[in-house]
């Protein structure tokens, strides 16, 4: 039995011989640790935004059994949640212990004034919860204490606020901050892992809610329950409080109430971008392979070159296995090295990956962190890279002739099962790349196809002015006059040529659902369709083309007639054979249609939602939500009068102005997110495969040096011999290429239900981007061949003969 210190002698042994060779051979480390810290590093960039959304949970006791519980409404096509639960579901929760053995409430509040000593803390995030949410959840203060069950006019804020603004102080303690003029005591710290429950934005500090306020409810389940279980309880106590609280209080037909797990916080990034994410890794995953089919490139020339060394080591008495040891650790040394230099890649990489996510401020959950996670992964990943590219290559030189390699002239020739094994990688490099190619072709081809679609309406000198009508102070009765200042102050800047209002952005939201009923025609119980309600001026200033009949004046905003705009789709399937103009449409024909205009995308650029209703805005909206502005001239210069415009009224009124170009690239961010990281791996895989393609015909032209020369002292022709010496590399290069093309195919129609909606306009198997992916890998062949070529060509006949 061998000793275990024998065992760790003979690893040291091999750990300093696989030194003393890579320092010594500084060319091939060098480009063995770039390629290995290129496709260690983008998998470590990866993993940790797949780790930071997809995986990791919240840093609170037992998140498994975390769960919400939320009133959401089912009907017309959409699933909405419909606010917080009164004190009295929250009681009737808290009483079944037998199912939700902890039960906790909280609610962000929208747009709070907070201020320090003072001054104004802009955008910050702040939640008012329950009296036990943080003994509950387990979140502990890192100076100071949380606030205690029923304690009123305290504060515990988030380790990143106290270190941004407090400059991580102790004296934070007992300091006051205002929030929408109450005033509350700080009284600890929260521990750095606890960054409130939101992924995508962290919570700056945490405040008592009021006895009696409506929360949105987050339970632990009891040991032993499942989320179905928990799901059939919540229901039934939905029903009992509907029956205990009758009239406005009970929820509408249709409200169920939604339990899901809670454990990994809530995201709305993690609904967009979790596909692409695990699109990306795959792809990334790709780009690895390809980095070890290199490298296992480079070591079967390397060990070409040695195989008088190795003669000698066997014929000292090495062992097969002991030769396959020593190459195995240099592998693990080259990859412990590529890792290394990987992570720093990798931070930069997270970086660049975050600058393209449509968010305001970068979500401290998915910065790039080295943690023990972080740390394991690359490891892991190191490991086996050096198994991947270091285990063929080993075993084909432990398995080599030492009779043949003893009695050559110098031992750097390759063996025929060296060449074989070299042909094979380039091949398998080969394929691997038209993967990539492929599905960055889609990619990209998804993105043009986006920016070229006709939205239906003029979106260029279009401005967007988000507004919050409701949080700025305007309750009922005041927002009708609050539209009718902003329009006409608006309007007066110069450089405005109209100025319209609209409940819900052009590009902000999904519409409103809408089911009118429609004298004479039976309509499906689901059946509904897109409604906006819009201001006055709102097809002219979107410059959205009408079909028949008008479009709303501002007379008929003035007598507060109720008048529809239908799309003409929504034409054509509704009133197919006769014309829509003057018909009147819901209950009593209190709607009469005045309109027809073209369809347009104002909802969503991806997604064509079908018919659309534009109804006019009544003269006492509850609220609208924006402002579009069609501008001549100068639009930065506009967007800042419009915006100083508005915050002379009330500075408290402007969310941001945007022109209609950067609200459609908002919205395409994971598409062009998808295709520039594609299209950077792709990049990568290519100029690696191009070294490898280069590495073999560089090495083939080698190799047959005398005989080249030989034949052309015979007279062939000089590309005649170069054809005839490439013959294999191409031979190489086109199995590749038709196995790339194949898997691609396999790929993409296994994939197609999991990214069929990444795509826009185009099929997963889509031909010209396979025809395109294989003239790409062939024009990179015919690059990479040309030099060798060119040297083969020149070489003077009668040196080659002489050459050894």
């Amino acid at each position: 039995m061998v000793r275990p210190t024998a065992l760790l002698d003979v690893l040291g042994q091999d750990l300093r011989a696989a030194l003393r060779s890579l320092v010594r051979h500084r060319a091939f480390t060098v480009f063995a640790v770039l390629s290995l810290a290129l496709g260690i590093g983008a998998n470590a960039a990866l993993f940790s935004l797949v780790d930071g959304l997809l995986l990791r949970t919240l840093a609170v006791r037992e998140p498994q059994r975390l769960v919400t519980v939320q009133p959401t409404f089912v009907g017309l096509g959409i699933r909405k949640g419909v606010g917080g639960l009164s004190a009295a579901a929250f009681e009737a929760m808290r009483a079944r212990r037998e199912v939700f053995s902890q039960v906790v409430g909280y609610e962000t509040l929208s747009r709070p004034v907070l201020a320090v000593d003072g001054a104004d803390e802009p955008s910050r995030r702040v939640e008012r919860v329950s009296g036990t949410f943080f003994d509950d959840l387990g979140v502990v203060a890192s100076l100071g204490r949380v606030p205690r069950p029923g304690e009123q006019g305290v504060a515990l804020v988030s380790g990143a606020w106290w270190r941004a603004r407090f400059g991580g102080s102790a004296a934070v303690l007992g300091r006051t901050i205002a929030v929408d003029g109450d005033h509350y005591t700080i009284v600890g710290v929260a521990s750095h892992a606890f960054a409130g429950l939101s992924i995508d934005t962290g919570t700056d500090a945490w405040i008592p809610a009021p006895p009696g306020t409506s929360l949105r409810m987050l339970a632990r389940l009891a040991p032993g329950v499942d989320v179905a279980r928990a799901q059939a309880t919540a229901q039934v106590v939905l029903t009992q409080v509907n029956e205990t609280q009758p009239g406005p209080r009970r929820w509408a037909t249709g409200t169920y109430m939604a339990v899901e797990p809670a454990g990994r916080g809530f995201s709305d990034l993690r609904e967009q971008y979790a596909r692409p994410l695990v699109a990306l890794s795959a792809l990334v995953v790709v780009v690895l392979l390809i980095t070890c089919t290199n490298v296992g490139n480079l070591l079967v020339v390397r060990n070409a070159a040695r195989r008088r060394e190795l003669a000698v080591r066997v014929a000292l008495g090495a062992g097969r296995w002991r030769l396959v040891s020593m190459y195995l650790a240099e592998s693990v040394v080259l990859a412990i090295a590529g890792a290394a230099l990987g992570l720093v890649l990798a931070r930069w990489g997270v970086s660049i990956l975050l600058s393209m996510l449509p968010v305001a401020v970068t979500p401290d959950s998915l910065v790039f962190r080295l943690d023990a996670r972080a740390l394991l992964f690359v490891v892991a990943v190191s490991l086996l890279s050096a198994l991947l590219f270091g285990l063929a290559p080993a075993w084909r030189a432990a398995r080599g002739d030492v009779i043949a390699a003893l009695r050559s002239s110098a031992g750097k020739g390759a063996t025929a099962g060296g060449r074989r094994l070299d042909r094979w990688l380039v091949a398998c490099q080969v394929a691997l790349s038209v993967l990539l190619l492929v599905g960055a072709g889609l990619f990209a081809q998804t993105v043009r196809n986006l920016q070229r679609l006709d939205v239906g309406f003029d979106a260029d000198g279009l401005l967007q002015v988000s507004l919050d009508t409701r949080n700025a102070g305007y309750g009922p009765g005041q927002v009708g006059p609050l539209r009718a200042r902003l329009l006409e102050r608006v309007a007066q800047v110069p450089g405005v040529r109209s100025v319209t209002a609209i409940r819900n952005g052009v590009m902000q939201a999904a519409g409103t659902r809408s089911r009118v009923p429609l004298p004479g025609r039976e309509l499906p119980p689901d059946e509904a369709w897109n409604g906006a309600e819009v201001g006055p001026a709102f097809f002219e200033t979107l410059a959205i083309p009408v079909r028949r009949g008008r479009t709303f004046t501002r007379d008929d905003f003035a007598q507060g007639r109720r008048l529809v705009v239908v799309s003409d789709d929504w034409a054509r399937r509704y009133f197919p054979r006769e014309d829509p103009i003057g018909a009147r449409i819901g209950e009593s024909g209190q709607y009469e249609i005045v309109g027809v205009v073209a369809a347009s995308r104002i909802f969503d650029v991806r997604t064509d939602v079908g018919p659309t209703m534009y109804f006019m805005a009544p003269p006492e909206p509850d609220r609208f939500s924006a402002l579009e502005v069609r501008v001549a001239g100068d639009v930065d210069a506009v967007a800042g009068a419009v915006q100083a415009e508005i915050r002379r009224l009330n500075p408290r009124l402007v969310l941001g102005v945007r022109t209609m170009r950067q609200e459609i690239d908002r919205m395409l961010a994971r598409e062009r997110l998808l295709a520039a990281t594609s299209a950077g791996f792709s990049l990568l895989g290519l100029l690696l495969a191009s070294v490898g393609i280069f590495g073999v015909a560089a090495a083939t032209v080698a190799r047959r040096t005398t005989e080249i020369g030989i034949r052309m002292a015979l007279g062939a022709p000089p590309w005649t011999v170069v054809r005839e010496a490439l013959r294999d590399t191409l031979v190489t290069f086109a199995a590749g290429l038709a196995a790339g093309l194949g898997a691609a195919v396999v790929a993409v129609r296994l994939a197609a239900p999991f990214v069929g909606d990444l795509l826009f306009g185009l099929a997963p198997t889509d031909g010209a981007t396979l025809a395109g992916a294989g003239l790409v890998m062939l024009l990179i062949a015919v690059a990479a061949c040309v030099l060798p070529a060119r040297r083969a060509v020149r070489i003077d006949p009668l040196a080659a003969i002489r050459e050894p």
